[in-house]
């Protein structure tokens, strides 16, 4: 609001100075014999806001807060515009992009600059054919309506190298978070411009390294990557890539992609590419291991009644599975113990445990997981207790799960069942077939405990406040009232007169972390106020 009103009390102004600003490029284009339409606009608020958080400064350190639009008949007189418009006012330094000879990933196409207009104001201006601004203002698909009546050409079909692309990841990512996940990150990031060593142009988000380029060039080349050339030089593929970089990728056959590279891939396909392998060889692992174990299990049984084969079909029946090496994989991953699957097949065969704990295997996901199995539903529940036996278990440093908190169970290597909450980012992109449903025992025994010994679970809120003496205080006594410890805090003020807050704090439960923000959001002061992922 505050904002809103700032912006607004000198619209009048603002609106003067376009019509000034326009009646200035009018003359002088119409100088140049070059027909042009010309329109001007105060940015929108939250283009101002977006800019503000960005980078880090108030609303008085933003200076364009004017934009114009050029739009002319042909590329030519864009670029023929944008001399013109260099020639009036002064240009600022590194302000001035080509998004015509380099489009953007969505096939954004226009001139941006930004000048010294009349009384010392910034003012950005985009330059457009009316084709792009048609696309821009409609959407890519607008290209067939403003074509209508004109035959696809080859550079037609290259603008939609982008629609094709979505359709693969769309095909690819069955989650459709992280198809949308995909789709954002091309879509919502700067961009980095590179070249191959033949000259042609690569779009890539700001950040992106040779690991993104290889993976824009083909898979097989992603796939095979050991390291890059860039600018003549041989680099790590975690080196980040600068606009202008010449990039040539060096391949080796056998070679393939590591989990490591999701640490410094940026672009949808490079990370959808390397997840998908990923989760393709652990899965060929678990089948192998998952089969080894039902057949050492079946070997062993006494009184059967069925073969292995058979076994084997029933359980995927049983199960809804689509076929065996998804029973297998099931096994290899630690979803179904082998006891689970004869007692689910041969009910009459003599149990040695109703609660089956899952049997240690070569290459087993986990070693042993305490299942409870309802009847009929062919799922598992895992009950979180960490005095529960042999369970492993972990709680998420990601989204830090407490009490009360809807949560699942994701089967790691090694790890044991990592507990996450149920709209946790991380979920997204996870193996479904590794998901467990567990939910939290009505009495804990915890081994966390805070300096008093009362049992405790850790969790983080983020308070943004008004800059004021004495509210830090106050939001600390107040936690501390609520019977919450806290062991971190810091603070952080802002140019705006705000100040932001993160506290990391003991609790027992989402009810008591519940009255803490319900108690802070009270203090006079306090804007907002949530609970946050690390």
């Amino acid at each position: 609001k505050d904002l809103s009103f700032r912006i607004n009390k000198k619209k009048t102004e603002r609106e003067k100075y376009i019509e000034k600003v326009t009646a200035i490029l009018k003359e002088n284009l119409e100088k140049h014999n070059l027909k042009a339409e010309i329109y001007g606009r105060p940015k929108h608020f939250y283009s101002i806001y977006k800019k503000m958080m960005e980078q880090h400064v108030s609303f008085e350190d933003i200076y364009d807060l004017l934009a114009l639009r050029i739009i002319v008949d042909d590329e030519t007189e864009c670029y023929e515009a944008l001399g013109i418009v260099h020639s009036i006012w002064k240009p600022i330094s590194g302000r001035i992009k080509d998004y015509i000879a380099m489009p953007k990933a969505n096939m954004y196409r226009s001139l941006h600059t930004t000048v010294i207009g009349p009384e010392g104001m910034r003012v950005e201006i985009q330059i457009r054919t009316k084709q792009m601004h048609f696309i821009d203002e409609f959407g890519i698909a607008a290209h067939w309506k403003y074509k209508e009546n004109m035959s696809a050409s080859q550079d037609d079909l290259e603008q939609f190298n982008w629609l094709r692309q979505l359709v693969e990841y769309q095909r690819e990512l069955k989650d459709p978070h992280e198809f949308l996940d995909s789709v954002k990150i091309d879509l919502f990031q700067e961009e980095v411009y590179a070249f191959t060593p033949k000259g042609k142009v690569i779009a890539l988000p700001r950040d992106s390294t040779p690991i993104d380029f290889a993976y824009y060039i083909h898979t097989e080349v992603g796939d095979k990557a050991t390291g890059a050339i860039v600018n003549g030089v041989i680099v790590p593929l975690r080196q980040k890539l600068s606009n202008g970089d010449i990039v040539e990728i060096i391949t080796k056959e056998g070679h393939h992609p590591s989990k490591d590279w999701l640490k410094y891939a940026k672009s949808s396909k490079a990370i959808s590419k390397i997840r998908n392998y990923i989760r393709q060889t652990e899965r060929d692992e678990s089948v192998i291991s998952g089969r080894e174990s039902l057949e050492r299990e079946f070997k062993k049984a006494e009184n059967k009644t069925l073969d292995f084969k058979e076994l084997v079909g029933l359980a995927v029946q049983k199960l809804s599975l689509k076929d065996e090496d998804d029973l297998f994989a099931g096994i290899g991953y630690g979803k179904y113990s082998p006891s689970y699957i004869f007692s689910l097949v041969m009910p009459d065969r003599k149990k040695t445990d109703k609660l089956s704990l899952i049997t240690k295997t070569t290459g087993s996901v986990i070693s042993k997981i305490l299942q409870k199995i309802k009847p009929g539903s062919g799922k598992s529940e895992a009950i979180i207790s960490p005095f529960g036996g042999d369970m492993l278990y972990k709680l998420a440093g990601c989204c830090h799960p407490i009490p009360g908190d809807s949560i699942v169970g994701f089967i790691s290597r090694g790890r044991g069942v990592i507990v996450h909450k149920s709209d946790c980012k991380n979920i997204i992109g996870m193996d479904e077939n590794r998901l467990i449903n567990v939910s939290w025992k009505e009495t804990l025994n915890l081994k966390n405990s805070n300096s008093s010994g009362a049992e405790f679970f850790e969790t983080k809120i983020r308070i943004i406040t008004d800059d004021k003496k004495g509210i830090l205080g106050d939001i600390a006594s107040l936690i501390s009232a609520k019977g919450a410890n806290i062991s971190k805090a810091q603070v952080r003020t802002l140019k705006d007169g705000r100040a932001v807050h993160l506290f990391d704090i003991e609790v027992k439960d989402n009810e008591q972390t519940d009255a803490i923000i319900s108690g802070i959001k009270s203090i006079k002061g306090v804007i907002k106020v949530n609970r946050v992922s690390a």
